[in-house]
């Protein structure tokens, strides 16, 4: 860690003006932000504390009425902002050029809500989103990011073995308590030359197809190491190219950097290079161990045990590698025309493809082990049980009508709060809707048989404890009693006597 930081000086030595320039300016993104801050009245403040901890959310509310006005703004503008070829819409004009085979982006109106929906449905602002997000594409992936999404193969095999390593951005696979998806920048391994930028652009660009991480915003962790801070002036610049052309809002971000002044520079070279709405929205969890920093993020309702990092620092590459299995399974079914990406925001893909990558909140999962016990909806799920529990068998021994009963109830408050019974595919690599009511039946009946063993067992156990210290208090009366009983005949004798 030394050695790199002299190493980073020595660099910033050999280019003192450029660098100490840079330096400064970035030393200014703390008062910049602060300065933000206090421009805002009270109520938008609290608003954004409010989304940032996943209480409540900004997002607009969405009606058919009002969905079909913001695309009609949303094409008056784009219309207005390509009348003429310019270097920011050139990529625009070249899927124009070839027709119908780059319709993804054309005529694609869920491609074109998405723009607006990380912008508040600001017809204005998700144009520009829209032409910055297709020419950043462009650049780096050529015409087929125009004329489909972009897939794993798309990568060379270099950019797969950085994904699969895990060491550089991931998607969790679970859900914060709003139901955002969460994506974790690690910073890439520490024989990184170069800002991984067609890799971070394709885990970006898929998780926009999130709906619910479309309305609500995601959540951006930095978890940056010693590799990305002293590459900290290509992180600053590939975010500037990247941070505006991104298709998705960033509800909340947390800055989880270790103390120092090369991670000071690097957090200030994020908050230099992002968006005011966004700098607005970050979190420094600095001056923490890694176990407080988890504590501080499970305070925003992140579950931190699906954070991809250990205490001792290894790196979890399980999920990861499931979630890119899963994406390959997808990409090939897309060219085989069997099947599709299962995000609802492709609706003419859906027919094939019914896999889940990424469970809500309000979901229950059945899976074999105790992975899926920490989950929200499974929480909900037992908290369920026990009034049903106590309300169908405290009237008497449980009748297999009751049983029943008792499990319809369940199983209609999960449907009418938006949840779904979910299992794990075969494969292991996503979530399948269990739709047969008969398998629902089941599944639900051997949840509650076994909330009952468990609930007996505890109550047996807490019997058994209370048996054990109550047939102490009599022994030990007696042994009491037997001693006093020896001292009058003189049995026992003092230090100080002895027996005649």
């Amino acid at each position: 860690m030394a050695m790199q930081v002299e190493d980073t000086c020595n660099t910033i030595n050999q280019h003192e003006e450029n660098d100490a320039t840079i330096i400064r300016k970035l030393g200014a993104a703390e008062r910049i932000r602060i300065q933000e801050m206090s421009q805002l009245n009270h109520y938008d403040r609290q608003r954004i504390q409010e989304e940032i901890h996943g209480v409540c959310s900004m997002a607009v509310e969405e009606t058919p009425e009002v969905v079909v006005a913001a695309l009609e703004q949303f094409d008056l503008h784009l219309a207005a902002a390509t009348a003429a070829q310019t270097l920011e819409n050139t990529a625009y004009f070249v899927a124009q050029s070839h027709g119908l085979s780059c319709h993804y982006v054309l005529t694609n109106r869920d491609f074109h809500l998405k723009f607006l929906r990380a912008d508040f449905f600001h017809a204005a602002r998700s144009v520009k989103r829209f032409l910055k997000n297709i020419a950043i594409l462009y650049k780096y992936f050529g015409l087929v990011a125009l004329q489909r999404p972009l897939q794993f193969s798309d990568l060379d095999k270099e950019e797969q073995l950085e994904l699969k390593s895990g060491h550089l951005i991931q998607i969790l696979p679970s859900r914060d308590r709003a139901g955002r998806l969460i994506l974790v920048m690690l910073g890439g391994p520490a024989t990184m030359t170069k800002v991984p930028v067609r890799s971070t652009l394709y885990i970006v660009n898929t998780a926009s197809q999130d709906v619910a991480s479309q309305r609500l915003g995601a959540v951006l962790i930095w978890a940056g190491n010693v590799s990305m801070a002293v590459k900290f002036r290509h992180v600053h610049e590939s975010l500037q190219e990247m941070w505006p052309a991104d298709p998705i809002r960033y509800s909340a971000i947390h800055m989880c950097l270790p103390p120092g002044p090369l991670f000071n520079v690097l957090r200030a070279a994020v908050f230099f290079s992002v968006m005011a709405t966004d700098r607005i929205r970050a979190i420094v969890h600095s001056e923490l161990s890694s176990i407080e920093c988890m504590y501080s993020l499970m305070s925003f309702g992140i579950p931190a045990d699906q954070l991809p990092v250990t205490n001792s620092g290894k790196v979890k590459t399980k999920p990861n590698l499931r979630l890119l299995k899963a994406l390959q399974f997808i990409d090939s079914c897309s060219a085989d025309g069997a099947g599709s990406v299962n995000f609802p925001c492709q609706q003419q893909q859906q027919q094939h493809f019914d896999g889940i990558l990424f469970p809500n909140v309000n979901d229950v999962l059945f899976s074999r082990g105790g992975s899926a016990k920490r989950h929200f909806g499974n929480i909900e799920f037992q908290g369920l049980l026990e009034p049903a529990y106590i309300k169908y068998n405290t009237m008497g021994s449980p009748t297999y009508q009751r049983v029943q009963l008792a499990c319809s109830e369940v199983l209609d408050v999960i449907l009418s709060s938006g949840g779904r019974l979910l299992t794990l595919h075969r494969d292991g690599a996503w979530w399948v809707e269990i739709v047969d009511p008969m398998e629902r039946e089941s599944r639900i009946k051997a949840a509650w048989y076994d909330h009952i063993r468990r609930t007996n067992a505890q109550r047996q156990h807490t019997s058994s404890d209370t048996m054990q210290f109550v047939d102490l208090t009599p022994s030990s009366s007696s042994s009491a009693a037997a001693c006093t009983t020896s001292e009058t005949r003189g049995g026992c004798c003092s230090p100080n006597q002895t027996k005649d």
